[in-house]
This record gives structure tokens, C-alpha cells and sequence, in this order.
């Protein structure tokens, strides 16, 4: 009895790889089991096995089909980002909005982990880069990002779902960039979530449009230059109102372990 899709999902990329199929994008629905010590009243131990649903995706190889002019080898390869895009489509498709946190994958499947996680704490899933030793395991060489989701709180959330519309913004949004320094222990996804925390009302979205390393930054360093918009749907913003949010954001990230380059 299987206790995660990961293996079954190399084993199809193995298996599509050799019959020079290399680009892949999969996903399955499927059962794991874990198993449990149950204590009895008269002290005996048996075990029990818990059964949980699971839909998990898969992608590796190019993020683009070959073309002349498509970005070639590394730059041409998917990467964490492709596999953060199908995860926050599918979130905001059953309507969950979730706080995404940087952890270590106690289960050693994932290199570089992302727990999802309800405000509450619970766990709805986990995304990221498959351990290479894991994937050279099953005969893949090439890089696999995965994500598992619970199907029992995707399903969840899909029937507490209410589509709500409302007009478009009258009053024009603004943006504001800040170049970051963060160890490289620090990720993108903890300072999106800190800001966010920051700045509930007016704070309408965050994106990362650059990362540098190299020249100009100590050992250990990585800049980001990461974007925010702000907007307020009842009136136009004024300088004091900007300031005073991005003044709340960047005590945030300063507290996330960032710095302003």
C-alpha cells in the first residue's frame, strides 16, 4: 500500500523519457495509507491504517515546446515557477486562498519545500523540487517538480465556493517597487506572505520580477526586486496613505529577514 503518488508519477516520466517523451505534465488521483499504533482499553496495540485521496501534479522538461525562438537549454527548462502557477490556477479555481511558508520537507521527498497551509495551520498540501536522489532512484536525471493536494479540502472548499462580482475599479491602482536583500535561506514565498499579512486592505497583489546574485552582494546574498500594487476601490490613494502602507509592508519583510538594498 502506497503512502504517496510521488513514485508512481517518476516512474511514468522514466518511462516516457526513454520513449523520447521528455516534456511532461501530469496529474493523478489516487489513495495513500498510512499506518498507526491504536492502543486498546485492556493496553493491547494494534494497527490501524488511515486512507486519504490525494491529487497530485507533475512537470518536468521544457516549459515551452522546442522553437526557434524559444529560450534554449537551462532557460528553456521548467522550474519552480511553472509548477507555482498550475498550483495558485488550481487554488483559485476551487476558491481556496491559503498562506504559502517556506519548510523543510520532513519526509525527505522535496529539496525545496512549500507547505500550504489554511490560517488555521492545517496542511492542504505541499509543492516543489523532488529530491534529485529520490528522482535518480527511479531513473529520472532530469529535474521533476511536484505537488500533492488533500482532495477532501480542495472538495471543501469547492462547496463553500460563492462566485461574488462587483464592479470594476472606479479609483486607478499604484505600484511600488522595493530591491531586497535576503540570505538565500529566505524565500520568496515568506515575504509574500508576510507582506500580505502586512497590509490586508489595500495591499492587492505581489510579484517577484527579478533575482540577482553575484557582484555587489555580500556571500550568501540574493536580491529581489519584488513589485506591489495598492489600490482602494472607495477612492484614488494619496502619498500619505501609500507611504504609511509600504511603511507597514517593509517592517514586515525586515522582520522576514529581508533588507532594502
Amino acid at each position: 500500500m502506497r503512502q504517496s503518488l510521488v513514485f508512481q508519477g517518476l516512474e511514468a516520466i522514466a518511462r516516457n523519457s526513454k520513449h523520447k517523451q521528455p516534456d511532461l505534465r501530469m496529474f493523478e488521483f489516487g489513495r495513500t495509507y498510512t499506518q498507526r499504533d491504536v492502543t486498546a482499553e485492556d493496553g493491547t496495540v494494534r494497527k490501524a491504517y488511515d486512507e486519504k485521496e490525494h491529487l497530485s501534479l507533475w512537470v518536468t522538461g521544457r516549459d515551452k515546446p522546442e522553437s526557434w525562438n524559444a529560450p534554449k537549454g537551462q532557460d528553456g527548462e521548467a522550474d519552480m515557477f511553472t509548477l507555482k502557477y498550475a498550483v495558485e490556477s488550481l487554488l483559485a479555481t476551487v476558491g481556496l486562498s491559503l498562506f504559502s511558508e517556506a519548510e523543510v520537507d520532513t519526509k525527505g521527498l522535496l529539496a525545496e519545500g512549500v507547505v500550504l497551509r489554511h490560517a488555521n495551520g492545517q496542511e492542504v498540501g505541499r509543492w516543489g523540487l523532488v529530491q534529485p536522489s529520490v528522482a535518480q532512484g527511479c531513473d529520472v536525471d532530469a529535474p521533476v517538480f511536484w505537488a500533492d493536494f488533500d482532495v477532501a479540502k480542495l472538495w471543501k472548499a469547492v462547496r463553500k465556493r460563492r462566485v461574488k462580482a462587483h464592479d470594476l475599479a472606479r479609483f486607478p491602482a499604484v505600484r511600488r517597487d522595493l530591491a531586497l536583500v535576503v540570505s538565500k535561506g529566505v524565500a520568496y514565498e515568506t515575504l509574500k506572505v508576510a507582506a500580505e499579512k502586512a497590509e490586508r486592505k489595500l495591499l492587492k497583489g505581489v510579484e517577484l520580477f527579478d533575482v540577482y546574485e553575484g557582484k555587489g552582494l555580500e556571500e550568501g546574498g540574493v536580491g529581489y526586486a519584488m513589485a506591489f500594487t495598492l489600490q482602494n476601490p472607495d477612492a484614488t490613494l494619496n502619498d500619505k496613505q501609500i507611504d504609511s502602507a509600504m511603511s507597514r509592508i517593509l517592517n514586515a519583510l525586515e522582520s522576514a529577514g529581508a533588507r532594502l538594498r
